[in-house]
């Protein structure tokens, strides 16, 4: 079984559930801090406890744009402070 970062073809997510959408996010955390997807909470903040830099946090989130098929402004990410805040983000855009 593929993961859901890799597994679906792209689209404008409509065809992910939404409960996938938080898997799919903890997923793409995991692939640009290294942490395990097991290890990854909502409530883990993006920089201070996963140790991820601005730059990983770009690459993710052009991950999350190709894989739902949305944009996220450059004003939205000033909020983004924990794995749920980009989950919330996500979710707006679908």
């Amino acid at each position: 079984m593929k993961s859901p970062v890799d597994g679906r073809s792209p689209g404008n997510g409509l065809d992910t559930p939404t409960g996938d959408v938080e898997l799919v996010v903890r997923e793409v955390v995991g692939t640009v801090s290294g942490h395990d997807v097991e290890h990854i909470s909502t409530g883990m903040e993006l920089i201070g406890e996963l140790g991820i830099e601005s730059a990983q946090i770009l690459n993710a989130l052009m991950m999350l744009e190709e894989r739902f098929d949305i944009l996220i402004e450059e004003d939205e990410l000033v909020a983004m402070m924990t794995v749920a805040d980009l989950i919330d983000v996500v979710k707006s855009k679908l």
